[in-house]
C-alpha cells in the first residue's frame, strides 16, 4: 500500500516540476548579466558631400546587466560601446529592456515600448523564426533559422537577416543633423549562433550600411558603413559557459522528469502487485 501511495505521489509530482518547479528554477536569475567583446570595422562620412574617412579598426563591447528585478520581471540595463585602438569612444548606444524570466520575451516598457521583440533567447531554443532585438541596434530584426553549425564541438542553430531596413536613430543622435532634419535608417545583416538548450549566444556578427532619410524614409546620403564580430576569447567563454550549464539544464528540463515518470510507475505496479496478492491471499 505504501508503495501505491509513493508512485501516486510521484505522478503527481510530475506536472508539478514540469510546469512549476522547473520554470522556477530554469528563469533568467535575479543577478544575470553577460559581456561580450567584438572586433568593429567602420567607415563614416557624417557631413553630406563629404568623403569617406577610410576604413578603421576597433574594439566593441556589448553588456547586459540587471538592474531591478520586480516579481517575474528583469529590468535590463544594456551597453554597447566602441573604442578606438587608443581609447577614445567614438559610439555609445544605452538602452533598458523589461524581460520576462522565463519567457526571456520583452514586456512592454523601456526601449522596447510595446514589447514586440527579444533580447534573449530562451532555454530550450526552437524556433523557426524570432522577432530579436541585438542591443547593439536600435530596433529589432526578423531573424529566422537558417541552418546548424558545431562551433567548438558545441552544436548551434544559426539565426540569419540580411538586408534588413531599422530605424537606427537612436544610436546617432550626437549628430547636428539627427534627428532635427533626418533620421537614420540602417540597412543590417545579422548571423547568430545560439546554443539550443541553455539559449546562450555563442557567436555574433553583423554588418551594414546607415544613412540619412527624410520623414517620407528617402535615402539622402550613406554615412556609415559598420561590422562587429565575437572575438576569440568570448566564443571560447561562451561555449564554456554553455558547456558547464548544458546538463545541469538538460537534468532539470528532461533527466528528473524522465526519473519521477519511472520511479513512480515502478512503484504505482509494485504496489498494485502487491495490494492484489493480498487480497487473493486473503481469499
Amino acid at each position: 500500500m505504501l508503495q501505491l501511495f509513493l508512485g501516486l505521489i510521484l505522478i503527481i509530482l510530475l506536472p508539478i516540476w514540469i510546469f512549476f518547479i522547473s520554470p522556477e528554477i530554469l528563469k533568467l536569475p535575479a543577478n544575470f548579466s553577460t559581456n561580450a567583446s567584438m572586433i568593429h570595422a567602420e567607415n563614416n562620412r557624417f557631413n553630406i558631400g563629404s568623403g569617406w574617412e577610410g576604413k578603421t579598426i576597433a574594439i566593441s563591447s556589448s553588456n547586459i546587466e540587471t538592474i531591478k528585478i520586480s516579481g517575474n520581471i528583469s529590468t535590463l540595463q544594456t551597453r554597447f560601446v566602441v573604442e578606438s585602438l587608443l581609447g577614445g569612444t567614438l559610439f555609445e548606444l544605452n538602452q533598458t529592456y523589461a524581460v520576462n524570466r522565463q519567457t526571456r520575451h520583452d514586456l512592454p516598457g523601456g526601449n522596447d515600448i510595446n514589447g514586440i521583440a527579444s533580447i534573449l533567447f530562451p532555454p530550450g531554443t526552437n524556433q523557426k523564426s524570432i522577432n530579436f532585438w541585438s542591443i547593439e541596434m536600435g530596433s529589432p530584426t526578423p531573424l529566422k533559422l537558417v541552418d546548424s553549425k558545431i562551433i567548438q564541438q558545441l552544436n548551434t542553430l544559426h539565426y540569419h537577416v540580411e538586408n534588413y531596413v531599422i530605424n537606427d536613430s537612436l544610436g546617432y543622435d550626437f549628430l547636428p543633423l539627427v534627428p532635427e532634419k533626418y533620421k537614420v535608417l540602417s540597412n543590417v545583416s545579422v548571423d547568430i549562433y545560439v546554443e539550443p538548450i541553455t539559449g546562450i549566444i555563442i557567436d555574433r556578427q553583423d554588418s551594414g550600411t546607415s544613412y540619412y532619410a527624410d520623414k517620407d524614409n528617402k535615402h539622402i546620403w550613406d554615412i556609415a558603413e559598420w561590422s562587429n564580430k565575437y572575438n576569440d576569447p568570448t566564443i571560447s567563454f561562451r561555449v564554456a559557459e554553455a558547456k558547464l550549464k548544458k546538463s545541469s539544464y538538460l537534468q532539470i528540463s528532461t533527466t528528473i522528469p524522465i526519473f519521477i515518470t519511472i520511479l513512480g510507475l515502478v512503484f504505482a505496479l509494485s504496489g498494485l502487485i502487491h495490494t492484489r496478492k493480498n487480497q487473493k491471499s486473503k481469499k
